[in-house]
């Protein structure tokens, strides 16, 4: 469905009203033609625009649907899509083992069908819904291997979010914040350039978290007034609420790791 994937551009841009306009047609044209993977296609991609603005109430019934769809269908190659961006909606959404679950099986699957395009994002998912678990070294590993695959295909708005999850991920274990600052300058960067607005805002809510590790209290607040900006005009009030209270309320201080080192692997 090309309504569908010029739906997603929109969203990754952060021109939502229009997104979800083009999707909700191609939507419906799915279900008038009733094409199984047509309908898949774009329930998947409707339900990602609703994702990327942080509606999981509008996005996991279009994507529970799409996920079924593939599933009762054999969409194998499809499958793989609504299993990462439904897990990652879980994950968000407490109930984070069966999101986990779901975030895994879509990394596996795609790399058992040797489908290398957008596997990078597949892993992004993983590693932010592996965030979300606190398993922060192992979200730290993930990211790693996201940034590695979407610069090898050249897959560059995929590699700023990976980039990001990558300096948050480092915030979060807090081992040494100072490895956090280069891989979300990086991501903020290539997000500004690629004009994707809602990366932009959680690249300066991560450097908020960043600046309050360090105990910079005016680069925090410069940091968070300029993501409200971004998020209010958005519509982004979820990852607001979601990303926003532990910066706000204990600036100056990472959240405990429950792991206690790096592995040489992430530390090298």
């Amino acid at each position: 469905s090309s309504g569908g994937w010029l739906a997603f551009a929109r969203a990754e841009t952060g021109e939502f009203a229009e997104a979800h306009t083009v999707a909700g047609k191609a939507l419906q044209a799915a279900e008038d033609a009733g094409n199984a993977y047509a309908r898949a296609i774009a329930g998947t991609l409707a339900g990602l625009c609703w994702m990327r603005q942080g509606h999981a109430d509008r996005a996991l019934p279009l994507l529970e649907q799409a996920f079924e769809l593939c599933r009762e269908r054999r969409l194998i190659l499809w499958q793989p899509i609504p299993s990462s961006l439904l897990g990652l909606g879980y994950a968000l959404s407490d109930k984070l083992e069966v999101g986990l679950g779901l975030l895994h099986e879509a990394v596996a699957e795609t790399h058992t069908l040797g489908i290398n395009v957008y596997r990078s994002l597949w892993e992004a998912h993983l590693a932010e819904g592996l965030l979300v678990a606190g398993q922060w070294l192992r979200a730290i590993d993930v990211a790693r291997s996201a940034i590695d695959l979407s610069a090898t295909y050249k897959e560059a708005g995929h590699h700023a979010r990976a980039l990001m999850l990558l300096g948050g991920a480092y915030v979060c274990a807090g081992h040494d914040a100072d490895r956090a600052e280069e891989p979300l300058v990086q991501a903020l960067a290539e997000a500004e350039e690629l004009r994707m607005r809602p990366l932009v805002a959680h690249c300066y809510l991560s450097l908020s978290r960043l600046a309050a590790a360090r105990g910079q209290r005016e680069k925090q607040a410069e940091y968070i007034a300029t993501a409200r900006t971004t998020v209010t005009a958005l519509g982004m009030r979820f990852w607001w609420k979601l990303t926003t209270p532990d910066v706000e309320t204990a600036p100056g201080r990472l959240r405990a790791a429950p792991e206690t080192e790096l592995p040489k692997s992430v530390a090298d």
